[in-house]
């Protein structure tokens, strides 16, 4: 028994000695792994393309500059902005290094060279090289953090500060070319505090202790900064792009109120998105609110990296690690921004700031909405002098539109009425009173009831008043005839849509309807679509952007009266008993259900035989609850020369009526002059028709024939 004591004292001792070795870990060792489980999302690609506007490629070959183009397209990166330009002979090479061999994936900025900057003559050489450097292919210049804190007035001499007025026509030459000015200036304002157990940066200035900035040795950060915010202050007309979010990343309130003073100051997110993403909420709310002064960037080169940037700012994660332990020991959560923001911050700020940019791999721009332009082109489709108009209006969807339409309709001697939508006291009796009827565009959950509805109806039989529909971000269509989601994208194709020749439009669908009237009329599709069927006098609906009092004095039917904008189609319902052939629908969605390859035979204006490859009983129930499915409706021809569908959008613009959209349609078509009753209508876009009528073609593979 004597000797089991030291062997236990021994056993002991061997099992706290790890974990006192474990409390005697740094924190530099400690890395622990999250036990918490949370969906997660690791996006490699980009939702959108996009622009890194802060780069610095290090490549000097061609197979080098490929391999970086096969990782750029990987990441879904359209264009990158190489910073580390330089000046003169070297820019030139850069240039055509990069922008030789792929000229709509990378610009090239300028960079100044300050030798000789003691010389009186340096500032007007300065911004004549930049002349030449931009002659050279220069999109912008970049100033690197030595300038104001480390370029000495000659050898040995005293710093020049950023603002140092010897820039002055540096700047205003940038501005006078058009060249944004990407500018860093000093580091994060930690770098400038204690190296003690306070500052954030501790661990990164243990690893880069270079990064210490001792006040003997540089001036203090606020000088600095304050230094390049006089610079943007006094050139308005110089674009600035604060890098790094002007460090003040943690401190938004701030760098929302410099946005406020300097309008022509910008920024990016190179290398501070931890910053971001420890504050999410509040990221969120200020990138929506300053969505226009934000671009994309990064800094340092690192595939990997990139997808830490997506997931912060297209996903909703939760408690994420960040790429580099030194500039963020803390998790990161998602900002999940509304795509309209992230366009923004991806590619289209950018391209603004950016003139020479080829953009071509981008969608369009999207522009802030001139509603006063909406609104005149609203008004001079009515012509409302004298009449009465309610403007139905959703006070949470494009709010300033109303206020500018009732300020259009008031020049032209209106009288306005704004109604918004939902339960209205004595709608019926209101709308007596009036003349004309304006639906602005409509969010989800503003509603017209039933009520309402059935009261327009009555107004619009009796010839008692006109319709203007205006829905805007509710016109986007699936080729099946379902909604789709409306982008900013569509604002740009809509006002230029609005802005057509009518007189070139109206007598397109004049000839048409024609030709239309004058014998059968075949449609095709390359999917197996094969219909004839004839018009005889129906009357046609000709959507020519023309609502005024002259026009409705010729209307036959309800929908004569309701003018939409923009405008473009042609309709009409057959004569039901002359429609036969072969109705084939690729795809098609019916209440969450999903019918493929669908396939109908039409006799005499009904539906004989349904068949499908995947989902025929979706169909046949929607028959069941929706009797009138069963017939023919109507055909559509589009005929505005841009609303036409964007090759990276999958919605139709508005309804259908872009040039050469072809719409066939079941249902119930009593208000275009059928005889059709009942309940349903179903509409089935076609982009790729045949409309042929006696061998005359009115639409062929999709292209409007007819101009």
């Amino acid at each position: 028994m004597t000797m089991l004591r030291p062997l236990v004292i021994a056993l002991a001792a061997s099992m706290v000695a790890p974990t006192l070795a474990a409390q005697d870990m740094s924190w530099i060792d400690y890395t622990p792994r999250s036990s918490l489980v949370v969906p997660e999302h690791v996006p490699t690609h980009a939702r959108f393309p996009f622009i890194d506007v802060h780069a610095h490629p290090r490549v000097r070959t061609k197979e080098a500059l490929d391999q970086l183009v096969a990782d750029m397209d990987a990441m879904n990166m359209g264009l990158m902005v190489n910073l580390s330009g330089g000046t003169g002979d070297r820019l030139k090479q850069t240039v055509e290094l990069m922008v030789g061999n792929y000229p709509n994936r990378f610009v090239v900025f300028a960079n100044l060279d300050y030798s000789g900057i003691d010389d009186p003559n340096w500032s007007e050489r300065a911004a004549e090289r930049l002349a030449e450097d931009f002659a050279n292919g220069a999109a912008g210049l970049k100033i690197f953090k030595n300038h104001g804190m480390t370029v000495q007035d000659g050898e040995g001499g005293p710093r020049v500060p950023t603002d140092d007025p010897r820039f002055d026509p540096v700047w205003a030459k940038a501005g006078e070319l058009g060249m944004p000015v990407l500018i860093h200036t000093a580091d994060p304002h930690q770098f400038w505090q204690p190296h003690d157990q306070y500052n954030e940066r501790w661990f990164e200035l243990v690893e880069r202790p270079r990064r210490i900035r001792p006040p003997d040795r540089f001036p203090p950060w606020e000088d600095l900064m304050q230094e390049q915010w006089n610079v943007i202050r006094k050139h308005p007309n110089t674009n600035f792009i604060s890098a790094h979010l002007s460090w003040l990343g943690g401190d938004l309130d701030r760098l929302g109120a410099l946005f406020d003073s300097l309008p022509n100051m910008y920024t990016g997110l190179g290398a501070v998105l931890a910053e971001l993403g420890r504050q999410p909420a509040r990221a969120r709310e200020f990138l929506t609110k300053y969505q226009d002064r934000v671009v994309f960037g990064k800094d340092a080169w690192g595939v990997s990296e990139y997808h830490t940037y997506f997931r912060t700012l297209e996903t909703a994660d939760e408690y994420f690690d960040y790429y580099r332990r030194r500039h963020a020991f803390w998790k990161l959560y998602g900002l999940a921004l509304p795509d309209s923001v992230l366009q923004k911050v991806y590619y289209e700020n950018a391209i603004r700031l950016i003139p020479t940019m080829d953009h071509s791999r981008f969608p369009p721009l999207v522009t802030p909405l001139p509603y006063g332009d909406m609104a005149i082109q609203i008004m001079a489709a009515l012509d409302a002098g004298g009449d009465r108009v309610i403007l139905r209006y959703d006070p949470a969807t494009y709010p300033r539109l109303a206020a500018s339409v009732a300020q259009a309709a008031k020049l032209d001697g209106a009288e306005i009425e704004f109604m918004p939508y939902g339960e209205v006291p004595q709608f019926e009796e209101r709308l007596a009173l009036a003349n004309v009827y304006v639906w602005l565009p409509a969010g989800e959950n503003a509603v017209t009831t039933p009520e309402q509805a059935a009261a327009l109806g009555r107004w619009l039989d009796e010839g008692r008043g006109r319709q203007v529909h205006f829905h805007w971000n509710g016109g986007t269509q699936g080729l099946d005839g379902i909604m789709g989601a409306h982008s900013p994208t569509y604002d740009s194709i809509y006002m230029a849509a609005l802005s057509i020749d009518y007189a070139a439009l109206d007598a397109a669908q004049s000839q048409a309807i024609q030709i239309l009237r004058s014998g059968e009329i075949h449609v095709t599709t390359p999917a197996g679509t094969d219909l004839r069927f004839s018009v005889g006098d129906r009357p046609f609906n000709k959507q020519n952007g023309d609502a005024s009092r002259a026009a409705m004095a010729n209307a036959r039917t309800r929908i004569d009266r309701e003018i939409e904008l923009p405008a473009g189609v042609i309709r009409v319902a057959p004569l039901e008993q002359t429609v036969n052939g072969t109705l084939v629908v690729p795809w098609a969605r019916f209440d969450g259900a999903t019918v493929r390859g669908l396939r109908l035979t039409i006799v005499n204006g009904a539906i004989t035989d349904i068949e499908a490859e995947e989902g025929v009983d979706v169909m046949r129930d929607a028959i069941k609850t929706q009797p009138a499915l069963r017939y023919f409706r109507e055909i559509a021809i589009g005929f505005n020369p841009r609303l036409l569908k964007p090759e990276y959008e999958p919605w139709l613009p508005y309804y259908g009526y872009g040039a050469g959209t072809v719409r066939l349609s079941l249902g119930n078509n009593e208000e275009i002059g059928g005889v059709v009753a009942g309940t349903g209508v179903r509409w089935f876009f076609f982009d790729d028709a045949t409309v042929i009528v006696d061998g005359a073609p009115i639409v062929a593979d999709g292209r409007l024939e007819i101009h």
